[in-house]
């Protein structure tokens, strides 16, 4: 039990009840005890000692008549209603816990409630002389007052939802020659596994009013749960700040305490005033739905800015990729070292990751040539021929003898008609097939 720094000693009221009391059936829910006119010829509630107040439905207010109602209210609201049934019967009902009722006529049966009543129906006069109750002279209703107590109480737990995920590369291998790219399609699948219940969690309130003309004090609040115990409270609100609830004024209590589970449980308020009246309050404690964690789980992959929200269990989402050889990372996969690209999808609320792996194997043809090259050199050259003399006159069988002089002058050189003879070996030493495109070859 919380301790209150607003506490008051506890007033024991004693309830003292003299004579000798005889019994006749008639209420449905006690027996009545007898008084007779000898031993008090009108006893009130203050001669029983049943509470300290007493409201008595006489002439104000009045008896009501056979068939009808009368209804007292105090300045408070608190209210008790007399309805008469016949000339010696009626019912009752009220909003304030009775401890007795004076039922008179010659003779007085009274009624006592213990625990308190708040209605009873059936009650009847004593028997006069005849032996047939007699008609009702008056009726009075004794009772203390009490502080009004009511409590809420909310109850609330966490569900939070359990994932899985998976990340794939289809394909798992991609081949191409340097300068090339190829597609890979990235899958992510995520499923619900399961979920936990946590987080039972009991909250709410309780309200104490003074709804009496009487100044009262709070000796001792106790707030219990069903299986748990008791449950502190916080007073959060004092009304005038001091230690004394005057009539008309209100406190606000607040607690909130963990549960084991989603069992419904009551909530059991109990106010003793510095009266020494005891008020209580109950509220069935009733879970409903949980709150909802990772219900739905946000995707994120580090190979793509877009996201997916996913709610459901197995969904698949996927998006494409163009790589090529200069993407490749060498990686050890299964303590063998390859090359390619490693892509991690993350579920970002729970930063479980799964990893996909593509490898990449890049070629090249293999390309070898030969050149030979060829032109034409032509020489100039220029040469003459004389004689000494040119010109001889001799008759015949005379001879004569010329000097011949040859000259033969270098003029240089022309190149030209150049030519390079070529062949280019192109070799596909890959698995892979290849085509060429293109097939450029360049002489400086």
């Amino acid at each position: 039990m919380q301790a209150l720094s607003k506490r008051l000693p506890i007033i024991l009221l004693t309830l003292v009840l003299a004579g000798s009391f005889t019994g006749q059936a008639g209420a449905t829910s006690v027996e009545p005890i007898l008084i007779t006119g000898e031993e008090n010829s009108n006893p009130n509630c203050a001669d029983l000692g049943y509470g300290d107040f007493e409201v008595k439905f006489d002439s104000s207010p009045p008896l009501p008549g056979v068939g009808s109602s009368e209804t007292y209210t105090d300045a408070f609201g608190n209210s008790i209603t007399v309805t008469r049934t016949s000339d010696s019967t009626f019912n009752w009902t009220s909003t304030i816990g009775i401890d007795a009722v004076i039922v008179k006529a010659k003779n007085a049966n009274v009624y006592v409630y213990d625990p308190e009543s708040f209605g009873d129906s059936g009650l009847v006069t004593a028997a006069g002389p005849s032996g047939s109750p007699q008609t009702i002279s008056h009726i009075s209703f004794c009772y203390d007052y009490e502080l009004t107590v009511s409590k809420t109480a909310n109850a609330t737990y966490n569900r939070e939802w359990e994932w899985s995920i998976q990340k794939e590369a289809v394909p798992t291998l991609l081949e191409m020659f340097t300068g090339q790219s190829k597609s890979v399609t990235w899958n992510i699948t995520v499923n619900k596994t399961g979920y936990t219940d946590s987080g039972f969690q009991a909250s709410g309130s309780v309200t104490v009013t003074n709804n009496t003309p009487l100044s009262a004090g709070i000796a001792s609040i106790v707030d219990t749960i069903d299986g748990v115990g008791v449950v502190p409270l916080t007073l959060t609100d004092d009304g005038n700040g001091d230690d004394i609830l005057s009539p008309g004024e209100v406190w606000i209590y607040s607690y909130s305490t963990s549960l084991t589970d989603s069992s419904s449980r009551t909530n059991t308020v109990t106010v003793i005033d510095s009266l020494g009246g005891e008020s209580v309050a109950t509220a069935d404690i009733v879970f409903g739905a949980p709150v909802l964690i990772n219900d739905s789980v946000t995707i994120i992959d580090d190979r793509t800015t877009q996201t997916w929200l996913l709610a459901a269990s197995d969904n698949t989402v996927s998006f494409e990729e163009l790589l090529d050889c200069d993407d490749a990372v060498e990686t050890e996969i299964g303590g063998e070292i390859k090359y390619g690209v490693t892509n991690t999808a993350t579920i970002d609320e729970t930063k479980q990751s799964a990893e996909a792996f593509v490898e990449i194997k890049c070629y090249e043809l293999t390309v070898s040539k030969t050149a030979e090259g060829s032109y034409v050199k032509t020489h100039d050259w220029n040469i003459t021929k004389t004689a000494d003399p040119i010109e001889h006159n001799l008759f015949n069988g005379q001879e004569g003898t010329s000097d011949y002089s040859i000259e033969v002058i270098y003029g240089g050189f022309v190149n030209s008609d150049y030519e390079v003879i070529s062949s280019i070996t192109v070799t596909n030493n890959t698995p892979i097939n290849a085509q060429i495109s293109s097939i450029v070859d360049i002489f400086n």
